[in-house]
């Protein structure tokens, strides 16, 4: 098989293959890869011209790679080859060169960040009564109609509210990892029957996780389910598009009982320590380990949340959560990747995420859903409606019409366009 390997601890990732001619163009910049940040293949030191960056670069994409975009930093003579890239005519990073590898009208590559398309058109909330629920992101959603949506629900195991399963898609199935030692296969064709996967020690719950781009499934720490103390667990493990579970020999950079992670890059996971505010990255490209960031501005106490969205190419990641039971008005908190910096979202103070609500990445952005919410007489009732994080503003702003169904539950999954979930069989 034609390819080329990417090297993560514990996995070798196998990219798809493309076949495109070398070429180089001015004045262009890699906006992103698709839906995520581009993703850096290749990285190659004391290389001693952007002509030399190029020629490498050109080699590893001759090797029916996804190459098509190199960077060339003169000042520490650092070559990038990155895969997979949507580039935009701006000019690139100061102080570096950069181009395109390939053969195709560069004016055909030109892609604006509104023309980023949305890889889902629905979500799922897993409910308390252990059904799989879905709900239209989009006007050309099959789950649109109420009678599509009630023949695509489907039973999973959620087990305890407070100790929650880890949750993914995986192929045509959702996943439940934890509660046990080992993971649960849903197939959202409930015909078709399930499985499961042991591999798991303890029997974590309250999981992180994070989704690279091959499919595989990174699991991190979690609490023990088994322990009266709910100790904080330090393994990893890796559940990858094949349903193999195994540990990593990454641990957790600390122990956490309250946690988020997101993806940057297949590259780069951001992991945030909720109680403590305490961040770190973990990049495969220095070193393979954890990275210490700069803490949160403000911790949570009860849960945080945190997604991962693009503004103008640069990735954000936006937190937020509860300090209690009715949340606290405090605006959301922007990490900035480039500059590791952080700061409060410049919107509206006064609003406060939806209690028990989730951030899910979308397009561009972000979206909030599910949850509870006070309503005009002072009683918590679910939440009906999807919110938006406003790029420009820093406001959530609500997106379409309110939903038809409820979305009080506590676990919420965006569901890819091409599995067609609520498409009548």
């Amino acid at each position: 098989m034609n390819g080329f390997l990417l090297i993560f601890p514990g996995l070798l990732i196998l990219a798809k293959c493309l076949v495109i001619n070398g070429c180089v163009v001015e004045d262009v910049r890699c906006v992103k890869s698709f839906n995520s940040p581009y993703e850096t293949s290749r990285t190659r030191h004391h290389i001693r011209s952007g002509e030399d960056c190029l020629a490498n670069c050109t080699k590893i994409f001759e090797k029916n790679s996804e190459i098509n975009y190199f960077t060339y930093d003169s000042a520490i003579e650092r070559c990038r080859c990155s895969r997979r890239c949507i580039v935009d005519r701006e000019e690139s990073a100061k102080g570096d060169v950069a181009g395109l590898i390939s053969a195709q009208d560069p004016d055909e590559l030109c892609v604006t960040e509104a023309d980023v398309e949305e890889e889902a058109d629905a979500f799922i909330s897993i409910m308390g009564t252990d059904l799989v629920q879905p709900h239209p992101l989009s006007e050309d959603s099959y789950c649109n109609t109420k009678a599509n949506r009630d023949a695509a629900k489907f039973p999973v195991s959620l087990s305890y509210e407070n100790d929650r399963r880890a949750f993914f898609f995986n192929n045509d199935e959702v996943v439940a990892c934890g509660g046990w030692i080992g993971c649960d296969g849903y197939n959202i064709h409930p015909e078709i029957q399930g499985h499961s996967t042991l591999g798991l020690s303890n029997s974590p719950v309250n999981i992180s996780l994070v989704t690279f781009s091959n499919g595989t499934t990174w699991l991190l720490g979690g609490e023990n389910r088994n322990s009266k103390s709910h100790e904080p667990l330090m393994n990893t493990y890796l559940y990858d598009s094949n349903s193999i579970l195994v540990q990593s020999p990454v641990a957790m950079p600390q122990a956490m009982t309250m946690s988020c992670s997101a993806r940057i890059s297949d590259s780069q996971v951001f992991l945030v320590d909720g109680l403590t505010g305490d961040c770190f990255m973990f990049d495969s490209e220095q070193g393979s380990k954890w990275i210490s960031l700069p803490g949160l501005l403000s911790p949570k106490m009860e849960e945080v949340l945190c997604a991962v969205a693009k503004n103008n190419g640069d990735p954000l990641v936006i937190v937020d959560g509860w300090m209690g039971d009715e949340g606290k008005d405090e605006p959301s908190q922007i990490f900035h990747v480039a500059s590791q910096t952080w700061t409060f979202a410049p919107g509206q103070i006064d609003y406060v995420i939806p209690y028990r609500s989730a951030i899910l990445p979308l397009g561009n952005s972000v979206i909030s859903v599910g949850g509870f919410v006070i309503d005009n007489t002072g009683q918590r009732v679910k939440n009906t409606w999807i919110r938006m994080y406003d790029l420009k503003t820093g406001n959530w702003v609500v997106r379409g019409s309110e939903l038809e169904d409820t979305i009080g539950g506590t676990v919420h999954l965006l569901v890819p366009k091409s599995l067609e979930m609520c498409k009548p069989r």
